[in-house]
């Protein structure tokens, strides 16, 4: 059975910089430190050394994941962007099912999801 962690990532002096949610955390903490930002939402802390992870709570759903992930943002005065999106949009924020528009950063296309990632970014024909 899947278990879903609520994650923190903190700097050198112990100070909290981001909580999340993710069914493998390591993966989760690659993406946000090491994988180039190609686009949005990934990358958001990428080449920060300073960073380390650990584990806050386990969940057996996603759905207690989510709500314990915004519980502990609101617990530390971070922004709980999802609840903040789901607020205005009525829909969860993440993922590429979500309304969220990309925009390629060489042809300054615009879309959603998976076709923006296929064919742009990194892949764009006008990338020099």
């Amino acid at each position: 059975m899947k278990q879903y962690h609520v994650y923190e990532l903190f700097d050198q002096v112990g100070q909290i910089v981001y909580v999340g949610h993710s069914i493998r955390p390591e993966e989760r903490f690659y993406s946000h430190t090491i994988a180039q930002p190609l686009y949005p939402g990934r990358g958001s802390f990428y080449g920060r050394k300073d960073l380390d992870w650990r584990i806050h709570s386990t969940w057996p759903d996603k759905k207690s994941a989510w709500k314990a992930e915004g519980s502990r943002k609101l617990e530390l005065g971070l922004e709980w962007i999802e609840k903040k999106s789901i607020i205005e949009n009525g829909k969860r924020h993440g993922g590429d099912h979500c309304s969220t528009i990309h925009i390629c950063p060489y042809c300054n296309k615009s879309g959603k999801g998976n076709s923006m990632k296929r064919w742009h970014f990194i892949n764009c024909k006008l990338k020099a």
